[in-house]
């Protein structure tokens, strides 16, 4: 759709103008950028230079892109396979704070990996060690048990 410029005027550091049809996104006093209207986007960056080299026609996403800034991805090593990756500095920092050993991983099999490998050693611990011996406690022999039993019975 095209729109004639009706007027002009600035505000907040950008040209504003008014448009006939009026412009579908234009405010509540009818306003809308008029960079918006005649392209998308300043080339320099400068809010007040409107003269057609310095204007751009970009999608939305294009935009965006534009102006994000660059975000230099974190490089990893895989504690399990030992596989490189890349995480962007916030899914790194947000990794490591729920990390339970400080170890990242390049995927949740590794992960897995990684956590039943610890549960496996915890339980072979667990499984075979005596816990009467855990605490310094000989392990009681029959005959002490029948004289235990001996003596819980005579009271």
């Amino acid at each position: 759709m095209l729109f004639r410029i009706v007027s002009t005027c600035r505000g907040g550091g950008y040209h504003y103008c008014r448009t006939k049809p009026r412009h579908p996104k234009a405010n509540s006093k009818g306003l809308y950028p008029l960079h918006r209207v005649l392209m998308e986007n300043h080339r320099d960056e400068d809010k007040e230079n409107n003269h057609i080299e310095n204007l751009e026609v970009l999608s939305r996403s294009e935009h965006a892109r534009h102006h994000q800034p660059d975000i230099n991805p974190v490089s990893l090593v895989c504690s399990v396979c030992s596989s490189k990756f890349l995480l962007k500095p916030a899914a790194f920092r947000l990794r490591m704070k729920r990390s339970k050993h400080g170890k990242l991983f390049c995927s949740r099999s590794c992960g897995t990996k990684h956590q039943h490998k610890i549960d496996a050693g915890k339980t072979a611990v667990r499984g075979n060690r005596d816990p009467t011996l855990a605490y310094g406690v000989a392990r009681p022999t029959a005959s002490w048990a029948q004289g235990r039993l001996a003596q819980l019975g005579e009271r």
